[in-house]
């Protein structure tokens, strides 16, 4: 946060995120209700269903502050791809043989495939829009404003979100405890939703926000619904958990995918790993923070991967808070527009120095009618990208600034014992 300011706890975030999923537990039963008479089919009150619990997760995540989490910007989509593109493939493999099953077996397409086309796809628009705001929004966002700080709770609260994301996939009323098939299926059917979790957030955690995240999720649960449920009109099952024989094939399958979802896994767990903290959600105020300032930033460390990553990480660590802190000055044209997309799409061949004091106290000036772009001083040693610059006409002023604490500087006291980098401007015991 920034200098000579408290910063907040985040407790009150949290709470307010426990009560909206309570209440989403409990509220959407008593909307629906009434309304079943009007539901022609299961499809239909599935759709009904689905659009209910989107809309209200939605609204109850703008009521806790996260309105901005649902802007989507170019480039938001391929950010989750980078993650979660392989479970995509797998998704898309899976429909296909669902598809090849049912064809070989001789049924026939059904005579309302084109009217159930257009329901699954606002279903499960509505599948991405309500799990995204109702686990990576409001429940991550919740518990990363009270325990973003440091790195166990960020790390503690990716995973306790992707444990909660994937109970939220078994029927534990249904669920008979005495069956070691079915406790078995339950466990691998949340690895494999938890693993999932895991992917769409160190996505969304790159820009807090989440509407990308939602139109994929949205279209990976199309690509596995759309053979069975639109083409063939087969009754939809959401059951994820089979007694008897089955249950063999189930556990199989589920091994199978929870495989298949470990090379996307990791490279997510490696990505969170070393994001820059603190991180307390969009739910906390960070707004865009970090990924779509500190991106332009960050492509410095990019362009200078033969790095070694502990200098990468202390690099990342130290300007969080110096972009957070930035943003707080009212009315600082640099900072204003440096959020244009334009702003952002290269790194200056020739750096230069304009200003060593703390924006607070002086913040460098663009000529008139001119944005500005304020960036940290790249690494040493590092080499900028000729092709991005090539690519960009007429690059926006660029003013690099090193910040400086208005006190001499000093060293994290830890700093010498645990090889902590520098604590960034504002930081104090």
């Amino acid at each position: 946060m920034v200098s000579g300011t408290t910063e907040r706890s985040g407790v009150g975030k949290l709470v307010g995120a426990v009560v909206a999923l309570a209440a989403l537990y409990v509220l959407p039963s008593l909307v629906i209700f009434p309304l079943v008479d009007y539901a022609n089919d299961s499809d239909s009150l599935s759709l009904l269903v689905e659009l209910i619990v989107a809309s209200m997760s939605v609204g109850a995540l703008c009521l806790l502050g996260g309105t901005h989490m649902l802007d989507y910007e170019r480039g938001d989509f391929a950010r989750v791809w980078k993650y979660t593109g392989p479970i995509m493939v797998v998704s898309l493999v899976l429909g296909a043989l669902s598809i090849f099953e049912y064809v070989s077996s001789g049924t026939e397409v059904s005579p309302y495939w084109l009217s159930k086309l257009a329901l699954y796809t606002m279903l499960c628009l509505g599948i991405g829009f309500y799990e995204e705001s109702y686990c990576r929004g409001i429940a991550l966002g919740g518990l990363l404003s009270a325990f973003g700080r440091t790195r166990a709770g960020f790390m503690g609260s990716v995973l306790a979100t992707a444990v909660f994301f994937g109970s939220l996939h078994i029927s534990w009323g249904a669920l008979d405890f005495s069956s070691a098939s079915q406790l078995a299926q339950a466990l691998l059917k949340m690895t494999q939703t938890g693993m999932y979790s895991v992917c769409l957030s160190a996505a969304i955690l790159e820009s807090n926000r989440l509407s990308g995240a939602a139109f994929f999720h949205g279209l990976d649960d199309f690509l596995v619904m759309f053979g069975p449920y639109v083409l063939f009109g087969v009754e939809q099952d959401t059951n994820y958990v089979s007694s008897g024989e089955d249950g063999a094939l189930m556990i199989g399958m589920y091994v199978v995918l929870v495989l298949l979802y470990l090379p996307s896994f990791i490279k997510a767990l490696r990505a969170l790993i070393i994001m820059p903290l603190p991180r307390r959600g969009g739910l906390y105020g960070e707004g865009a923070l970090p990924a779509r300032e500190l991106e332009v930033a960050y492509r410095a460390v990019v362009d200078a991967r033969s790095a070694d990553r502990a200098v990468a990480r202390s690099f990342f660590d130290q300007w969080v808070a110096y972009y957070k802190s930035l943003e707080a000055y009212q009315g600082q044209q640099a900072w204003a527009a440096q959020q244009a997309p334009a702003a952002r799409q290269a790194w200056p061949a020739q750096p230069q120095q304009v200003s060593s004091a703390h924006p607070a106290h002086q913040a460098p000036v663009a000529p008139a009618g001119q944005p500005m772009r304020v960036m940290p001083v790249p690494p040493e040693g590092y080499v900028p990208n000729p092709t991005r610059v090539a690519a960009t006409q007429a690059p926006a002023p660029v003013a690099f600034v090193r910040p400086q604490p208005p006190v001499p500087p000093q060293v994290h006291p830890d700093a010498a014992s645990s090889g902590l980098p520098t604590p960034p401007l504002g930081w104090a015991r």
